[in-house]
């Protein structure tokens, strides 16, 4: 899609020649749904993996490295998902709450949807002796929200955006480097060359991965629904839209920086700025320990990833 409509006699297209789409309107072009979300097609859920954490039909990770340094490398691990379900807006921190209010909002709608999703780039970090991580057999494990692409270091209740929470538990386990294209980064060309993965270390054959879906400059699921759309609904006074915009690719989430997190900060809008602010103060004042808030990757009611990435 270009500007909510189809792009006329596109070719044929897959992951090796998906950057051809560039031509028709770089990063509005909107790899788009055929299907309505909320009519559930099958491949709204994705495939699951098999008791060893697999995923056989699909390769739902792309692992990128960079190299820093002779010593040092960062290793980033995309996950695609088909779907993101946002967050049950009613399940948000007091006094917040009090704000929620309309049959959709206390129906429990969820908002923040968007169809196709990878990770993005802000968030917590953590060093690899943080007692918080479960390491596990020399790897981290990570838990998965509820109905979300976000990943916590820890189990339980997660709070993001200041006011939202998130659930996450020990579901069944994926292992995505089982299924994944591996590649390496270069900074002074922006561009990935395919590797061998791990545990194929024997191989004698060149690694075929596809790069040009790497170059794609668009949105990777449907440009957020016009107001207009009965699907789309408001969170009064905050701007929250029932369906958002999918998200840009890996190019866009800062694979080059000094340190574990992006260089430079993520712009806030004033109602996150004013929420965060307001939510500190109360947390202060029930003597809650500050560091219990968890941030997520991705912020809801202010500039996403992709657009803070092109100012």
């Amino acid at each position: 899609m270009l500007d909510g409509q189809p792009i006329s006699s596109p070719p044929t297209i897959d992951l090796n020649n998906l950057a051809a789409l560039n031509d028709y309107g770089d990063e509005h072009v909107a790899l788009t749904s055929t299907e309505d979300p909320l009519t559930y097609p099958p491949w709204i859920l994705g495939e699951g993996p098999d008791e060893s954490g697999r995923i056989h039909n699909s390769t739902p990770c792309a692992v990128i490295l960079v190299e820093k340094s002779a010593v040092d490398i960062d290793a980033f691990y995309f996950y695609f998902y088909s779907f993101n379900e946002g967050p049950n807006i009613t399940q948000v921190l007091e006094p917040i709450n009090r704000f929620v209010a309309g049959d959709s909002l206390s129906s429990g709608m969820h908002f923040g949807n968007h169809v196709g999703d990878c990770q993005h780039i802000d968030g917590m970090a953590y060093r690899w002796d943080d007692a918080r991580v479960n390491i596990t057999d020399g790897r981290p494990f990570v838990y998965s929200a509820l109905g979300s692409h976000a990943n916590y270091a820890e189990r339980g209740e997660q709070v993001h955006n200041a006011a939202i929470i998130d659930y996450c538990e020990e579901g069944q386990r994926w292992d995505p480097v089982q299924s994944a294209y591996f590649y390496r980064f270069s900074p002074d060309t922006s561009t990935i060359t395919p590797i061998i993965p791990p545990n194929e270390p024997s191989s004698t054959k060149a690694a075929q991965n596809p790069t040009s879906w790497f170059d794609f400059t668009g949105h990777w699921g449907d440009i957020q629904y016009p107001d207009s759309d009965p699907r789309q609904e408001t969170v009064p006074h905050f701007g929250l839209k029932r369906f958002n915009s999918g998200p840009n690719g890996p190019r866009y989430k800062h694979l080059v920086r000094k340190g574990l997190v992006r260089d430079h900060p993520r712009e806030v809008g004033w109602k996150e700025w004013a929420v965060s602010v307001f939510m500190a103060c109360q947390l202060r004042e029930e003597d809650i320990p500050m560091e219990e808030l968890r941030r997520e990757e991705e912020f809801l009611m202010s500039s996403d990833d992709e657009n803070d990435f092109r100012k």
